[in-house]
């Protein structure tokens, strides 16, 4: 799909910032003690890496996750097994392993470049602005009502799970409502830093009610100031209307007009 894009160009983001860091520290343990030293280090990264990404399973149910799990457990058994016996060409259980790891990469390649991970906070912002060309009447800090629905809480709830599950919106549960939160900040994104309030958000009630508010660190994603209300009207239908296709069994629409945006799958 060809489109204007609205969004100002992606900032390095704290996973490249982290591969930054990690590479030449394992450059540098290799050149102090060693080779089979910088493997214990690969070892230790990638254990930390599997367990965020059990944590990421646990929050959002995308079974994607476990099969990131799976694969970087055996990068850590592989790397475990280089630093412990070195690179020994006649170990008898080295083919099968390097030949499991490499399927691991192939694996991970695939869901990454799949996007099956990665949050689809932008492609929710470009699509919310997509038909807004007024610029005026700029941020406010209120929330925008945008009516009602036809739901019950059962079917609330299994959009939630959809949501979750597809990395396009984080739930919050609350007495009569669940909030849907856009998580654009690595920390809530990972679970490090609870709650919504500083986030982009539409809300569905038990009675249907949707309310939207959209941030300010969001808003200001945007390359021009604008219309506040149309862009959180905007962002609301969007919401609806993936609703009324979820409930009508028609999810994979939801993610086809997501991917057809073809925003790059490593920085947006």
């Amino acid at each position: 799909m060809y489109f204007t894009r609205k969004l100002k160009p992606p900032q390095p983001g704290i996973d490249f910032l982290a591969v930054i860091i990690a590479l030449p520290a394992v450059l540098i343990i290799m050149a102090y003690w060693g080779i089979r030293a910088a493997w214990g280090a690969v070892a230790i990264i990638e254990f930390l890496v599997v367990l965020m990404h059990l944590n990421m399973y646990f929050r959002t149910r995308n079974t994607s996750f476990l099969f990131l799990v799976a694969a970087f457990l055996m990068i850590v058994i592989y790397a475990v097994q280089v630093s412990v016996f070195g690179m020994t060409k006649n170990d008898p259980e080295n083919i099968p392993l390097t030949i499991a790891t490499i399927t691991a990469i192939f694996i991970m390649a695939y869901i990454v470049f799949n996007k099956k991970i990665k949050w689809r906070t932008r492609e929710m912002l470009e699509l919310a602005a997509m038909p807004v060309v007024e610029t005026k009447n700029g941020f406010t800090e209120r929330p925008l009502s945008l009516g009602k629905i036809d739901a019950t809480s059962y079917e609330i709830e299994s959009f939630a799970l959809f949501l979750s599950k597809n990395m396009i919106a984080m739930p919050h549960r609350e007495t009569g409502r669940i909030i849907f939160s856009l998580s654009s900040l690595y920390r809530k994104q990972n679970g490090l830093k609870w709650g919504y309030a500083d986030e982009s958000w539409v809300s569905f009630s038990d009675a249907g009610e949707v309310n939207v508010f959209i941030s300010k660190n969001d808003y200001l994603l945007y390359q021009d100031a604008f219309s506040f209300d149309q862009l959180c009207k905007n962002l609301g239908q969007l919401f609806v209307e993936f609703f009324e296709l979820f409930k009508k069994g028609e999810g994979i629409r939801i993610l086809d007009k997501l991917n057809a945006l073809h925003l790059n799958p490593i920085t947006e």
